[in-house]
């Protein structure tokens, strides 16, 4: 491709992209989703509702909120009310959202996630990612010892998206954040390869062995499908890779 088709194709991706997650999560939460697109399609998106708001409002804030924000006095003030914002919405959804329907109502997990996540990315990088590795292992705790619990069975998707999120901007995608950082291809592609793949795995393996374990992991998909979306659009779309991690005698000598 050219250099001009490249710049053209970067420039027109953004609209494209938020574009067709806003009419897909419209479809979805008006419930027309299955009368515009085939049956196939429509009954995957229909069940990742909550990932793609996810694909959706996160991007968007580390693209154009985060970058604005970075080294002035309003960032935390602004990342505070947006985080406030979405603990709000959250908390009103997940009490039953007055009024609303029930496939919006299902949102709520989303933006519980997100009143943690956007104050997430906003630190300052490069961070280590022992930091990002020890939170989503905390949360991965909780939810092994407390996954009988009604709150932690409600917030099933929220909970994933907090052990995915963090592992995949701090310590694959470290690029996305923090362009100085040097990230590998291959297991930047192994890590999309997983995020695929873990759903429909989980379910075959419910299907087959069964366990309290893979039927809650059943219930985590939206996570999964929310995370690679987004990944795949900021850093193979943008191209936000990092440096290119590089081994050996040659790398060595550079240095």
């Amino acid at each position: 491709m050219s250099t001009r088709g490249g710049l053209v194709s970067a420039r027109h991706l953004p609209a494209g992209y938020y574009a067709l997650l806003v009419v897909v999560l419209l479809l979805d939460v008006t419930g027309t989703v299955h009368s515009v697109l085939p049956h196939l399609l429509s009954k995957h998106l229909a069940e990742d509702s909550e990932g793609l708001l996810l694909a959706l409002v996160l991007p968007a804030w580390v693209q154009y909120a985060r970058p604005r924000l970075l080294h002035r006095r309003e960032q935390w003030p602004a990342t505070g009310a947006a985080a406030a914002v979405c603990l709000a919405v959250g908390l009103w959804l997940y009490g039953g959202g007055s009024g609303v329907s029930g496939k919006v109502v299902t949102l709520n997990e989303s933006f519980l996630a997100l009143a943690v996540l956007l104050p997430y990315v906003q630190l300052r990088r490069p961070r280590s990612p022992a930091l990002a590795l020890g939170l989503s292992g905390g949360v991965l705790l909780v939810v092994l010892v407390a996954s009988r619990a009604a709150l932690v069975t409600d917030l099933a998707e929220c909970l994933a998206m907090l052990v995915l999120v963090p592992i995949g901007l701090d310590v694959v995608d470290r690029g996305i954040l923090d362009p100085s950082a040097r990230t590998a291809e291959a297991s930047r592609w192994c890590w999309y390869a997983f995020l695929l793949l873990a759903p429909a795995c989980i379910s075959v393996l419910t299907q087959a062995v069964g366990g309290e374990v893979l039927r809650y992991a059943v219930r985590v998909q939206e996570a999964f499908v929310g995370l690679l979306l987004l990944e795949l659009y900021l850093a193979v779309g943008l191209h936000r890779t990092g440096r290119r991690a590089t081994t050996g005698p040659r790398a060595d000598a550079r240095h």
